[in-house]
């Protein structure tokens, strides 16, 4: 019997049931677009909220240019270890440098600030819009479950994708493996062992997203693991498969 959770019990997929794969990587699919939905719903969207209310009523976006209806200080609206959002109109730039991820409103554009540093976004294509904290909270309200949900089929499109690619370059590299080894391992069965290799490192991630978002580890943590998790699914596919090695007929002598 096969499973996902040995190297062994990987390479035992080559035998398996295609419907027991496909049932194993929608689960796991299924797991993982869980996790970012609870990182979402937890981390976020709280800030997020937060945010909302501390904006003034009466804020503008008129031809690219924020118009806030309060003062126009330096202020963070809302902020965790994960998200930070701010207003910010010095050159100085922003100074937070707590949160995971930090959006800082400025008068003409918008940053992304990560570990990775900023990227800036003209307002040129929002248009003229109100963004004081009544249209604004119910603007969010209003769109924010097809936000989360469009991320969430976004990101099982992508495993989707992905592990399509990664199963056609792992079962030529299986079966090359089992050629040189000399096992009995067509093409289909290393199909089926390249989809069993993958499903370790994507729930390794996938718990790896809960522990973070829980506030167990870091996102440097986080960054290691993501790194990390497609090695995994080379350990697994480097299993020689569980098939009966095949006979050479030059090794047999006439008794």
């Amino acid at each position: 019997m096969w499973h996902p959770f040995t190297p062994r019990g990987a390479a035992r997929a080559a035998g398996a049931p295609r419907w027991q794969l496909w049932i194993a990587l929608g689960l796991t699919a299924a797991i993982s677009v869980v996790s970012i939905l609870f990182f979402l719903n937890r981390c976020w969207q709280p800030v997020i909220v937060a945010a909302i209310d501390q904006l003034a009523d009466g804020g503008q976006l008129r031809q690219g240019i924020l118009q806030p209806g309060g003062a126009s200080t330096d202020v963070t609206l809302a902020s965790n270890r994960y998200l930070a959002i701010a207003l910010n109109w010095t050159e100085a730039g922003p100074r937070d440098q707590v949160s995971d991820v930090r959006f800082i409103l400025q008068i003409d554009r918008f940053l992304v600030c990560s570990l990775f540093g900023c990227t800036a976004f003209s307002y040129e294509g929002i248009g003229d819009r109100s963004v004081g904290r009544t249209e604004t909270g119910a603007w969010w309200r209003a769109w924010q479950p097809f936000l989360f949900t469009a991320i969430a089929l976004g990101h099982a499109l992508y495993l989707i994708i992905a592990w399509w690619l990664l199963t056609i370059v792992y079962a030529w590299a299986i079966r090359l493996l089992a050629f040189y080894l000399d096992r009995d391992l067509d093409f289909t069965g290393a199909t089926r062992v390249a989809q069993a290799a993958l499903i370790p490192g994507a729930l390794w991630l996938t718990a790896t997203v809960f522990l973070h978002a829980a506030g167990w580890l870091d996102l440097l943590s986080v960054l290691v693991v993501l790194v990390m998790h497609v090695p995994v699914g080379w350990l697994y596919a480097a299993e020689p498969s569980g098939e009966p090695r095949s006979q050479n007929p030059f090794s047999a002598k006439d008794e």
